[in-house]
């Protein structure tokens, strides 16, 4: 009741889902008056994040329904391939930023950093995460 502690717990569930799904985390905190970076890794796969676990069940399909006339029918399905991800190297107070890009030509993964642009492995990007 009110004035009593309960356990409580947040969930976050999507009713529809969009083609391209973009996510910004929030990796800093503040603690009396100053600003820190969160260090905790965040993984992320590569291909196939699975979204099934956060969808309404009843809007969101959890297989591709066929139609001839519109094979997009039914919406996306909740499963995302990382296309991009943007990265701050420093502490909350300085740093910089760079962008691990996959090409849409030939999949490759190439890192911008200002104006130097490297290819790079699928595992360097996983590592830089």
């Amino acid at each position: 009741g009110c004035g009593s502690k309960v356990r409580a717990f947040a969930q976050v569930s999507f009713t529809a889902l969009p083609p391209v799904l973009v996510v910004q985390l929030k990796r800093f905190h503040y603690k009396d008056g100053q600003r820190y970076r969160l260090s905790m890794p965040v993984r992320i796969p590569l291909e196939s994040l699975d979204l099934h676990r956060f969808c309404d069940k009843v809007n969101v399909p959890l297989e591709r329904r066929s139609n001839e006339e519109n094979p997009a029918a039914g919406g996306p399905l909740p499963c995302y391939d990382l296309l991009a991800m943007s990265l701050h190297c420093g502490v909350a107070s300085a740093g910089h930023y760079v962008a691990f890009v996959r090409s849409c030509e030939n999949g490759s993964w190439y890192l911008f950093n200002d104006d130097v642009v490297a290819e790079v492995s699928a595992a360097e990007v996983e590592a830089d995460q």
